[in-house]
């Protein structure tokens, strides 16, 4: 159960369904409004906030803990925190191969990009489930820059609230 914080009670002015930070954002102020939104819950006129978000370790911890299940949902900090992870090391990794040799260097990248190779086709998988998008839409990288475009696109936006066909 993630935790939940009370935002306030009373009637919410406008659309309760809210697309935008205007209805919840008047409730109560919060510096990131994106998350009061799409994480917004009503239970019987009282609004709750809950905490979808992902610290940098558990992102991690996360995405080899779930090393090949493309079921459910990802979150966006842990799908770009994964994302970031990646990057870092690999740079590391190439720092390495430059510095010490060619060899042992691109050894270590390779291993290191089949280590993460399926949770990083999972977590992709799971972050459009967030969307409310299936993982096949995945296949859209073999379309040169087009698909990865588009696919960008819909890692940026945010999940759909509540419930959705993924979980």
């Amino acid at each position: 159960m993630k935790p939940r914080h009370f935002l306030g009670s009373g009637d919410c002015p406008g659309d309760t369904t809210t697309d935008d930070c205007s209805c919840l954002a008047t409730v109560l102020s919060f510096r990131e409004c994106e998350k009061v939104v799409t994480g917004a819950v009503s239970d019987d006129n009282v609004w709750v906030w809950e905490d979808t978000g992902m610290g940098f370790g558990d992102a991690i911890s996360t995405c080899f803990g779930k090393y090949a299940t493309f079921t459910g949902r990802a979150v966006r900090s842990e799908f770009w925190f994964w994302v970031l992870f990646t990057f870092i090391v690999l740079i590391v990794l190439n720092i390495i191969q430059f510095t010490i040799s060619s060899i042992g260097g691109s050894v270590l990248q390779l291993l290191f990009e089949l280590a993460t190779l399926v949770p990083a086709i999972a977590v992709a998988a799971r972050r459009l489930h967030d969307t409310d998008r299936s993982g096949w839409w995945l296949l859209l990288n073999f379309i040169p820059l087009i698909g990865s475009i588009i696919l960008l696109v819909w890692y940026c936006q945010p999940g759909t609230p509540g419930a959705n066909r993924f979980g």
